[in-house]
Order: structure tokens, then sequence, then C-alpha cells
């Protein structure tokens, strides 16, 4: 299995409508695809400078508090109000929506290094604060253990659900997301703000009847924080902050007082997909005061045009903290994931999201402020960040979303968290 990290080329590009008029027959209309959806393109041989020319050895980097260790449980929880997008017939939506989901929390059993399933969770410091992750296309949430992990050994509750048809396991069984089945799958991201609200009412749910090895009072229910990679943090965008997406919003069990966006763009429809539409709606962003937000996009991502990112923020409501971190020279997903440990810019992305969240939902924070975040963040030669998005060339003609030929080949045989 060769895993993709499928992303989007700018807001209007037809980049998917080929392969959705392939499914003419399946759907009573081929919708013009106006989604910007990028193709994955199969990894290559050639060799690749971001995971080859810098030496990770040269460079300081904070590190964030790591006192905690990390429990692990799963729930899967279904909701049977909403469909699911069914890429094989989109005219016939699968009933309900069955998300898997990880939690990860603080222990202090088990063992630094490794994840521990069932593990007793921490008393000391109870209540933390919980952050939901939106995982991004063809990838599921234990890719990202690394930088899930070293939030809860900062002492964050770590909500991570598996998106129905997103997820690796279902990306694989309908032909990969080159094919038109997967293209038309990514379209159930429209329903993923829904998904993300629905299980973190099911999580505190779970917490306060002390469900599987979680307990009451573990969690704080005021504030949650969102991240989200790739098409992930477009949902994060949309749901915080999208016009068509009030009603995911609303039902959100807790304030949401802290954004991640880890190479995201603009969410360009939603919150349903209808094949017969001949347009779908696009999401507006919402203009009123909103919640801190850190966006992290690096300038060489071929898979996330970097200029998408910049539009949504500066489509974003412009709360006092609204931070973009710019890393130099990262592919789409090596900042976030497990599978290349020693490139230079996960531990730069783990100190600095951190810091975001402990800022900024007020977890042990008193040594912080965003001179501090700021001093983390700039990394001469491997980061920046500032209050405005920088200028990025205009899009490449051809869209490259595989992934660097030696980080392609650790991805398969690392597909399980821990």
């Amino acid at each position: 299995m060769t895993t993709r990290a499928r992303r989007k080329g700018a807001p209007g590009a037809l980049r998917s409508l080929a392969l959705l008029c392939a499914l003419a027959l399946l759907a009573a209309a081929c919708t013009p695809a106006s989604l910007g959806r990028r193709r994955f393109i199969p990894p290559t041989s050639r060799a690749d400078p971001t995971t080859t020319t810098i030496a990770p050895t040269t460079v300081r980097i904070p590190t964030a508090p790591a006192s905690y260790h990390v429990g692990r449980t799963v729930f899967t929880w279904v909701d049977t109000t909403r469909q699911t997008v069914n890429g094989p017939d989109p005219a016939a939506p699968i009933p309900g929506r069955v998300l898997e989901t990880e939690v990860l929390y603080p222990t202090t059993a088990g063992a630094a290094g490794r994840e521990t399933a069932g593990a007793v969770p921490a008393s000391a410091g109870a209540p933390f604060p919980v952050i939901a992750f939106a995982h991004g296309f063809d990838v599921s949430p234990p890719y990202y253990a690394p930088l899930l992990d070293a939030w809860v050994k900062a002492g964050f509750i770590v909500v991570a659900p598996y998106f129905p048809d997103q997820k690796t396991s279902t990306v694989s069984e309908v032909g990969g997301p080159q094919s038109a089945v997967g293209n038309i799958d990514e379209l159930d991201m429209a329903n993923e703000p829904g998904d993300i609200a629905f299980v973190l009412q099911h999580f505190y749910q779970a917490v306060a009847a002390g469900l599987g090895p979680l307990v009451p009072g573990m969690a704080r229910g005021s504030t949650v924080g969102l991240a989200g990679q790739s098409d992930g943090g477009d949902v994060v965008g949309g749901l915080v902050f999208g016009t068509a997406f009030a009603a995911a919003r609303d039902a959100m069990p807790a304030r949401v007082a802290a954004v991640a966006i880890l190479s995201g763009a603009p969410l360009s429809f939603g919150p349903t997909y209808d094949p017969e539409a001949s347009l779908p709606p696009e999401s507006e962003y919402a203009t009123s005061s909103s919640p801190p937000v850190l966006q992290i996009q690096s300038r060489s991502d071929t898979c996330n045009w970097p200029g998408a990112a910049a539009q949504l923020f500066n489509q974003l409501s412009a709360d006092p903290v609204h931070l973009f971190q710019t890393l130099t020279h990262a592919s789409h997903l090596e900042p976030y994931a497990r599978f290349d440990p020693g490139n230079p810019y996960l531990p730069i992305v783990e100190a600095v999201t951190t810091e975001f969240f402990e800022l900024e939902l007020g977890w042990r924070a008193s040594r912080l402020s965003l001179a501090t975040l700021e001093r983390t963040a700039n990394v001469p030669g491997y980061s920046s960040i500032s209050a405005t998005a920088p200028s990025f060339p205009p899009p490449p003609a051809k869209d490259d979303c595989s992934l660097p030929a030696p980080l392609a080949k650790k991805v398969e045989h690392n597909t399980s968290g821990g």
C-alpha cells in the first residue's frame, strides 16, 4: 500500500472535471469540479532535496514539555442522522457515518516513547485541555503520532476521528485517490465539520460516564482547540469560520479557543455534496471576531499550493492572534508525520503548536507569551513566523502530491500508531 497525501490547487481550479465526468453514468449529471481538489501522483524514484540536503543535527530547536506518558483508547461512534458519500454510486449515499475515534490522553503509566493502550489517565493536573485533530486524505491519525503524542506529553487530550471516506483503508479499497471513485470519496470532507462536533459530543459523554479507561473530570469542558492537516486543515477552517457550517459550529459542545491549520486552504464547498447539483456552493468565511489562529505552510509544498494557504489566512477574521508560520523547504506531509522522524521540521512544528495551544488554551502558560512563541518559531534557515501571510509564486502547471521516494518507502512499513 502506498500512502498518498493528496491536496488541492487554488480554489476554483477545474482539477477534477475529467474524473468526475467519468462517473456520469452513475450520477444524474456530471458536476463541474470547481472544487480545486488536487490529484495524487504516485511516488517517483527521483531524489527529493527536502529530505536529503538538510542536516537535522545543525538545528537548535526548543523542546516541548514532556512530563506525561501517552495513553490510548479507541471508540466507534455512529451518527445515524447523516450520510456518507458513496464513490461507486454517488447518487445513492451510504446511510449513517461510522466514526472510529482515537483518544490519546496523559498518563503516568506506560513508558516514554510509546502509546499505552488502556492506561489509567493521570490525575495530577486534571482536568486537561482538549484538542480535536482532523487528518488529511488517504492518511489516518496514527500517521501523525509524533505530533499528537507531543501534545499529550505536554498535558493535552487529543480526540482524532478516522473520517469514513478519507482514511487510508477506505481509499485503498476503492482503488486509491487517483481513481474516479477516490476522487468522489474525497468530497465527503464536506461532512467532516459535522463529524468533529459529533465525536466531541460523544467524547465528553464518554468521560462523564467513565467509559473504557476514561474517568469523570479528566477533560476540560469549557473550551477546546482544533487542529487539522491538509484536507483536515480545510475542514477545521470551514468548521470555525465557514458560513456554510453554522449548524456544525452550533453543535460544538465547547467553545473553540484556538485553531491550528497545517498546510490547509479554503474549503470550497459544503456543507453537503450533491452529485446532481450544477455547482457545489462556495463556503464563505465569517468576518466577525474569531478565535486565535496559527497557520503553518511550507514554501516548497507542491501539493498544497502555498498561495492557497495565504488566501485562507487573508479570508479569516482578524483575531489579535493571527499567525502565519512559513517553513522554508519541507514537503507536504513531512513536517507533521511519523515516518520521517529525523527531519528538522517536525520538532519545530511540535514545539510551536504546543506553545500555541498552551498559550491560547491557558495551560501552564505563565512562562509563555507571543514573544516567546515568536522566538520558538523563528529558526534561521528553517522557519519564520509573522502576523501577515507572505507572497508566494503562482501555482505550478502540474500538481505533485507524491511523497518523496525515500519517504514513501518508510510509509509502507509504518502504518500503525504508537
